[in-house]
């Protein structure tokens, strides 16, 4: 069978046996012993002479022999001769050349390496540039600065022989104690890896890297019509406004849509809501009279016609697609934030039971400051996506442990216990059903989202969401799914609330 490149950059990668160009000849030689028993121990051992001007193309050592026919034996003159000897050597001479140009290929891999390191130093020093001002203002190092500035704590000396006494005494105001020194130490929470305002200022950092360097590339794909890679923003922006309802009710907050009125007050304070529903249930629904100055409703099935997208489409690639298509038209109308809701959500507010503590007031608050404040140029906590509901896949599934990248830590400079803001990506979080997106973070949704290629097109609660950082995650969570279009996908409310506080107690870190 030939011999495929696969195959060839397997062995060097799995032996790491190209590395200098003073070791490249044997590392070849190695290789082909390895692949084909045709180099002698010898030659594996002994290495071989250099200097290009005794050796041939592939590495081996020439031998001018006027008198051939005296020198090598008959019979193997005539396997020299002979097709099969031609064919197998043709066969080994390509071999080696994938060895030569692979090798030349990983010595390229290096030298770009070096490039790179060479890069990241300049980096080094831009991010030092960034982030070391900002932090430098930031209210809890001050304080943690200060804290660290003031003269120590120094327990009382037990004197020798009352040991007993002094363990009674110190058992006794133990919780006064451990609350006095979290009051001293509450401030260098901002020290904190991952949650301090130092890792705060590097994921701003990294959002507005990636605003600044996708925008050029990504400037054509923004501006252009439908074409066959993809179905462009204009053509989504105006799917959508074709598929706005013109005629909607409105009811009270807590008589539509589940009855809770947290999440839905959260809802009403982005620039925008959209609204999708589809067909019958858009002719039925009865939306918040709340969001009565913001919202758009959106038929989900009108944004199919308008796509071309048969109904026999898989429905989750239908569903990503009038999430686009509502994204691209926020967009164009250059909203700073839009909320996204889903037609089946049900929203319910925390109980009691469970959090006697709540504050609704001040968790609304809390939102309205963030979303009123979220750049990544002027806030310790810019969010990308804020998640009212959500499914817990990873717990749904029976995992117990938290899942790597979903540690999720609370708001910065001791603001309240309503959210917490995962930082990293990747952490399946499952659900699309209310969400608030930020402007910031239009370009890295629609991306994926509109691509026409197979090898591209992405589901929004499988592959997009979890493409983004620093999601804020409400905790307790606000918002369920109270339906689904495959029902071996679907799991009842109080069960999606149950998987969340397992999510919570689990990933959270106060």
């Amino acid at each position: 069978p030939p011999i495929k490149d696969a195959e060839i950059m397997r062995v060097l990668n799995t032996y790491d046996l190209v590395v200098t160009p003073e070791h490249d000849l044997l590392a070849r030689l190695l290789v082909k012993q390895m692949l084909y028993r045709v180099v002698s121990v010898r030659q594996i051992l002994t290495p071989p002479d250099v200097g290009y001007a005794r050796l041939d193309r592939f590495g081996f050592k020439r031998y001018d022999v006027e008198d051939k026919e005296n020198v090598l034996p008959k019979p193997l003159l005539e396997y020299v001769n002979s097709r099969a000897f031609k064919v197998r050597f043709n066969r080994l001479n390509l071999l080696d050349q994938k060895l030569y140009d692979a090798a030349n290929a990983r010595l390229l891999r290096m030298w770009k390496e070096h490039q790179v390191v060479e890069s990241y130093l300049a980096w080094r020093e831009s991010v030092h540039d960034y982030v070391m001002p900002k932090l430098m203002n930031t209210q809890s190092l001050k304080a943690a600065r200060e804290l660290s500035q003031s003269s120590p704590r120094v327990a009382k000396v037990c004197p020798s022989g009352h040991e007993d006494d002094c363990s009674t005494v110190f058992e006794e105001h133990a919780d006064e104690f451990l609350a006095e020194e979290k009051r001293r130490h509450a401030s260098e929470q901002c020290m904190f890896e991952n949650y301090g305002c130092f890792s705060r200022q590097l994921v701003n950092l990294g959002l507005l890297h990636y605003k600044r360097t996708r925008t050029a590339e990504l400037a054509s794909f923004f501006k252009q019509q439908e074409t066959p890679e993809s179905y462009g923003t204009a053509k989504a922006a105006s799917c959508a406004g074709v598929a706005m309802v013109s005629e909607v009710r409105f009811c009270a907050d807590n008589a539509t849509l589940g009855d809770g009125v947290v999440g839905k007050a959260m809802t009403g304070l982005a620039d925008s809501i959209y609204l999708l529903c589809a067909r019958d249930a858009c002719e039925n629904l009865c939306v918040p009279k709340s969001w009565e100055t913001k919202v758009r409703v959106v038929d989900g099935a009108k944004i199919d016609r308008c796509f071309g997208i048969q109904a026999t489409e898989n429905h989750f690639r239908r569903a990503t697609l009038s999430h686009g298509a509502i994204v691209a038209h926020a967009r164009q109308e250059k909203f700073r934030n839009v909320a996204v809701v889903e037609v089946d959500v049900n929203f319910v507010d925390p109980d009691p039971s469970n959090y006697p503590d709540y504050d609704a007031a001040k968790s609304v608050q809390s939102i309205a400051k963030l979303i009123d404040g979220n750049t990544a140029a002027d806030s310790d906590d810019p969010f990308t996506i804020i998640r009212l509901g959500y499914r817990a896949w990873e717990f749904e599934r029976g995992v117990v442990a938290c899942p790597h990248g979903c540690g999720c830590r609370r708001g910065a400079d001791g603001a309240d216990d309503s959210y917490c803001v995962i930082t990293r990506a990747q952490c399946d979080l499952r659900g699309s059903h209310a969400y608030i997106l930020s402007g910031d973070s239009f370009n890295l949704f629609l991306e994926p989202v509109l691509s026409k290629k197979r090898t591209q097109t992405k589901v929004i609660d499988f592959n997009v969401f979890q493409r983004f950082p620093q999601q804020l995650v409400l905790e307790p969570m606000l918002a369920a799914q109270a339906g689904a279009s495959n029902d071996a996908d679907f799991i009842g409310v109080d069960q999606q609330f149950h998987d969340a506080r397992l999510f919570a107690q689990s990933c959270v870190v106060r």
